[in-house]
């Protein structure tokens, strides 16, 4: 099989996605057919801008939940590695498909040969299930500091504040690359062990060859001079009785 086209790519992965667009099509057509009897909710299709910003958290929403609920769209297993396939550009033939395998990667492959199509729609789905428990856990720590803060006033609230506007103030970046480093190196030790664990299995697999070149050559040795003692027992032989003679 040959690699896809750019646009065979975009028509696979809009195909493959297509229990998403029937839940948005179907969420709008009923969300606007009956906005006057949904209140608050409703006036939001009132708005174009709010029409997009629904649509666009629908589409992840709807996308995690049929990756994960009912797998109808990824098409691999996010964690399952394939020889061959590392680092591959989008639209690779899968090495070794067997029936019922998807036949490509539609995004490539990472440097783990890991499908990246199927890891960005199952991740997806962890997104949508961690981020509403990280905006309530922002909201009890918010109220839990800002209703004292509020009615006590004075020092409290000043040192609070600060507080919050420190947190505030602190680069995300420089979080980010605090809490992956660990990891960064982790990564690294474990690879150096793998290369020095394969080095000390092939220097095992090497020393058994050379013990058997030794032993063959000792194996030799006493033969060789067992030939050299016969043909200097048969020269002096030969000596002793030319002198009779």
């Amino acid at each position: 099989m040959e690699l896809l086209s750019w646009g065979e790519i975009a028509i696979r992965s809009i195909t493959q996605l297509t229990p998403v667009w029937a839940a948005l099509i179907i969420t709008f057509f009923v969300s606007i057919r009956y906005k006057r009897s949904l209140g608050l909710y409703g006036k939001l299709f009132d708005s174009t801008v709010g029409m997009i910003g629904f649509a666009l958290v629908m589409f992840w929403v709807y996308t995690g939940m049929f990756s994960t609920l009912f797998d109808l769209v990824a098409t691999h297993d996010p964690l399952s590695q394939v020889s061959g396939m590392k680092n591959k550009v989008p639209g690779t033939p899968l090495r070794g498909a067997e029936a019922g395998d998807y036949p490509y990667y539609l995004w490539g492959g990472d440097n783990l040969a890991r499908d990246v199509f199927s890891r960005v729609m199952i991740g997806s789905g962890i997104v949508v299930l961690i981020a509403p428990l990280a905006t309530l856990f922002a909201f009890m720590v918010g109220i839990t500091l800002g209703l004292p803060a509020g009615y006590y006033g004075g020092r409290l609230d000043l040192v609070l504040s600060f507080l919050a506007n420190l947190i505030l103030a602190f680069p995300v970046i420089l979080l980010f690359y605090l809490l992956v480093t660990p990891e960064i190196r982790m990564k690294e030790d474990r690879e150096r062990k793998s290369r020095y664990q394969e080095r000390q299995a092939a220097e095992t697999r090497t020393e058994p060859s050379e013990d058997a070149e030794t032993a063959e050559a000792d194996s030799t040795a006493p033969a060789e001079d067992a030939s050299e003692v016969v043909e200097a027992d048969s020269a002096s032989a030969t000596d002793d009785s030319a002198e009779e003679d």
